[in-house]
């Protein structure tokens, strides 16, 4: 094919035609050549490649070779207003190709499915990457399983919310609106309820939350029978009403958005507050000066003051019914909260008790002696 803006003479032109009939079938040589006018920008959007004849100001476009490949249809209007459509040459089947399809599948049904295998990756290693790309692009809906659906048709829902347990809110919201099967799994699963504890878990600040608020009560207990637990649509509402709390303490933080109150625990022997735990009512402070403090926390007034330690007191808890607390003086003292008077005294360290934690019954202490003890308190929650 001559390349573009080589000049022709007519006879020339003729010879040049004949030489390449085999590529221009669609082209009459008796004919002399016409003048193909395209329409506006339909060519030229079309085809990325011609060859331009020029003779006697005539121009005639030929397509190249990527026309036949893209199979592309362009319609052209000729000189005299008459319509020509160029139609790309479509591939003939064989009359045998269906009887020897046919015989084909036959015989790969009778093998097994690692010959079927072997068979299969015979014919795509002798394809070209065309091919392979299309195979490709045929397979992928086919690989594409929704086995959160099939898991609980087989009885394996506890397999499915497992798997959904470990999204993040976003992701847990966008898997609630992929079907009615995957918001059931998300409910049924209570898996905004698994997500929130996981929270309380691992992040001290969700932790702390859940004590102020009181929301924790709800958290970390088994479903009971009779159906009196919150539904899942109830931690789903909390989520958000939790970030919300969440990102006003960080923003009070940051921006310094907040009233400050201060509390002069100050005595003549003490000079700091070495622990203390509060709720919406009340502080319980353990100072320096060996005593426990409590107090209002509307008023800031001091109520109530505990006696006993003849140590700095360095660690504390509480709940409705006791406080226990930890001090330099190596003991663990228990106190009733009504009646505020101690109950008992724990030994066991000989060395200050660096901290205590107790839930259900039983209670851990640490100490500088490098011992941890457990004890039955014998006070549950």
């Amino acid at each position: 094919m001559p390349k573009d803006g080589f000049q022709l003479t007519s006879s020339g032109y003729q010879a040049w035609l004949k030489q390449n009939s085999s590529e221009r079938e669609d082209c009459n040589n008796d004919e002399p050549p016409r003048k193909i006018i395209p329409e506006k920008n339909s060519l030229r959007q079309t085809y990325n490649s011609c060859a331009r004849l020029c003779l006697n100001q005539e121009t005639v476009c030929l397509a190249s070779t990527a026309m036949k490949t893209e199979n592309c249809v362009a319609k052209t209007k000729l000189a005299n207003g008459t319509s020509s459509m160029i139609v790309p040459k479509q591939r003939k089947l064989s009359a045998s190709y269906e009887k020897e399809k046919e015989l084909c599948v036959k015989y790969f049904e009778q093998w097994s499915e690692s010959d079927q295998v072997e068979f299969v990756e015979h014919l795509i290693s002798q394809m070209c990457h065309y091919q392979h790309g299309h195979i490709n692009s045929y397979l992928k809906p086919m690989l594409q399983r929704d086995f959160i659906t099939a898991l609980p048709a087989r009885g394996l829902d506890h397999i499915a919310e497992n798997i959904l347990s470990y999204l993040d809110a976003k992701s847990l919201c966008a898997a609630e609106l992929v079907c009615k099967e995957w918001y059931r799994v998300t409910s049924d699963g209570m898996l905004w309820k698994k997500l929130i504890e996981r929270m309380v878990r691992t992040d001290s600040l969700w932790r702390g939350l859940a004590e102020r608020r009181g929301w924790g009560q709800y958290l970390f207990k088994n479903k009971p029978p009779d159906g009196t637990a919150p539904p899942n649509s109830f931690y789903r509402a909390l989520y958000p009403k939790i970030i919300q709390d969440i990102e006003t303490i960080e923003s009070n933080w940051r921006c310094g958005r907040h009233s400050l109150q201060r509390i002069h625990c100050r005595s003549e022997t003490s000079k700091g507050v070495y622990c203390l735990q509060y709720d919406d009512q009340k502080i319980v402070s353990g100072l320096r000066d060996n005593t426990i403090k409590i107090w209002d926390k509307n008023t800031l007034e001091c109520k109530r003051i505990l006696t006993g330690h003849t140590g700095s007191v360095l660690c504390l808890q509480y709940d409705e019914r006791v406080i226990i607390t930890g001090s330099s003086d190596s003991t663990v003292r228990v106190w009733d909260v009504i009646l505020v008077r101690l109950l008992n005294t724990l030994i066991h360290h000989c060395e200050a008790v660096l901290h205590l934690r107790f839930n259900n019954g039983m209670m851990v202490t640490c100490s500088k002696d490098r011992s941890i003890a457990v004890w039955d308190h014998g006070f549950p929650d």
